[in-house]
């Protein structure tokens, strides 16, 4: 039997085993195996990552440490608040296509529209 056949059985998994022929049963302890291997390897390969993820934490507070600076230094750097909105941008450019008026700010994805003018025209021309 597969190992998933039997560990997918609604019955418990001492009767199952009970059932098992001594090949049947080499095949799921060599299976059993496997798997436990491949979750220590898994577990091991995480604390390793988490080891080198802790070191990097350390290096860098003792490279701030050493420089006199603090985590409140960094807080310049965000020009928004967590959970302020950013102010809108105006927009920077102007189509009009069948009489509705289509503005894009020129940043982000360019709007389907643009792109179709974009490549025979220059963007200049739209430009509000």
């Amino acid at each position: 039997m597969e190992f998933k056949k039997v560990s997918q059985r609604k019955r418990s998994l001492v009767v199952q085993l009970r059932e098992l022929t001594g090949a049947e049963l080499e095949v799921f302890e060599k299976n059993y195996i496997e798997a436990k291997e491949i979750v220590w390897a898994e577990k091991a390969e995480s604390a390793r990552r988490e080891d080198e993820r802790s070191a990097k934490k350390e290096a860098i507070i003792k490279m701030m440490k050493d420089e006199g600076m603090s985590i409140d230094d960094f807080s310049e750097v965000s020009k928004t608040k967590s959970g302020e909105k950013r102010k809108a941008v105006p927009p920077k450019y102007s189509i009009t296509i069948d009489g509705k008026e289509i503005t894009w700010t020129g940043r982000g994805i360019t709007p389907k529209v643009f792109v179709q003018y974009k490549e025979s025209n220059t963007m200049d021309q739209f430009a509000i």
